[in-house]
């Protein structure tokens, strides 16, 4: 007999069983009926999944289930059995290419005031070993790789608690850490473009799930001398062109809905390698919907209204301090 469970954990996931066998699905992260390893103690399955410990009671009516991290970390997440038809219905693959294809309804007309708190610090002009007659791609070279220099990423830290990049600084300099994840990477380089003088903006990129834990941080900078927004992939050092031109976050996800192959990664750290294939692939999930703030400064999201840019406001929930914009023009533009 078939048996199929809902877990709302980090990201939603989905557990089938059959004849005795444990298939695990995650949509988000492209993971379809994987079979698992599973062990039985007293009536528990205990599934290993990646990182994580699955203690499952299939016999037993229960709203909770336990799992615990590698390390040790366990924690409770809701647990609901579900019809076959619902959980076929919500475990189809995804075409992520197809996503990106689905036109904006462009319902929203208005004009956002966007603001940069870009007042020149001249210690960061000295810190980059820059003058301030450096044009603004210069800024914007050294900016990266001295980011890259300094800090690596990886895909969580213990500083997300930390909204000032400032104070991330500071701490990190305290504690000679030099790990931090994507978050923490774009919190830096957008602080460190706007104390240059620039216009600057860090973007939260999304899938279309709702239940997330594979969002990724990347930085927009606006350059006076190519007039126009430049991509900015701040945990990897990495910028982009087609044809010899910069190209912006929107004219990276148009192509890649359009499957070009003309796109060149332009590692600006020393030492940066890069599988294109590899990071396309993982890269194009999250571009379905974006996030930034109205007020760009030091702090995460702060006090400011917070943008969202999704294909069809009908879908979004509304969410408190957030906007909710079908149009791309006033997204990217200002």
């Amino acid at each position: 007999m078939e048996k199929y469970f809902f877990i709302k954990h980090k990201c939603d996931m989905y557990i089938k069983i059959l004849g005795g066998k444990i298939y695990i699905t995650v949509p988000l992260y492209n993971i379809f009926e994987r079979f698992c390893f599973v062990s039985q103690k007293d009536n528990i399955y205990i599934i290993y999944y990646y990182e994580y410990i699955i203690y499952f009671e299939p016999n037993k009516s229960a709203s909770r289930i336990r799992i615990a991290e590698r390390k040790g970390k366990m924690a409770e997440y809701p647990l609901k059995e579900i019809s076959e038809k619902e959980y076929y219905l919500n475990t189809q693959k995804i075409d992520r290419i197809n996503l990106l294809n689905i036109e904006y309804g462009k319902t929203c007309s208005q004009i956002i005031d966007y603001v940069y708190d870009n007042i020149i610090d001249n210690s960061w002009i000295h810190i980059l070993g820059i003058s301030n007659k450096s044009n603004d791609l210069d800024k914007i070279v050294r900016g990266v790789q001295w980011l890259i220099t300094n800090y690596n990423h990886i895909p969580k830290d213990d500083y997300y608690s930390i909204i000032d990049a400032n104070e991330l600084i500071r701490l990190l300099d305290v504690s000679n850490e030099k790990s931090i994840n994507c978050r923490s990477m774009a919190l830096i380089l957008n602080y460190i473009y706007l104390k240059l003088g620039l216009k600057s903006r860090y973007v939260l990129c999304m899938p279309i799930e709702k239940n997330i834990d594979n969002s990724h941080f990347m930085v927009e900078v606006y350059c006076q001398e190519i007039k126009k927004w430049l991509l900015v992939d701040s945990s990897y050092g990495l910028m982009f062109q087609k044809k010899g031109v910069f190209l912006s976050l929107a004219e990276l996800r148009f192509l890649l809905s359009q499957k070009n192959s003309n796109i060149k990664i332009l590692p600006v750290g020393e030492n940066v390698k890069v599988n294109e294939i590899l990071y396309f692939r993982a890269l194009i999930d999250k571009l379905y919907r974006f996030a930034r703030p109205i007020i760009s400064d030091s702090n995460l999201w702060g006090d400011s209204r917070i943008v969202q840019l999704v294909p069809n406001i009908e879908d979004e929930t509304c969410i408190q301090n957030c906007l909710n914009i079908d149009n791309p023009k006033e997204m990217w533009s200002y």
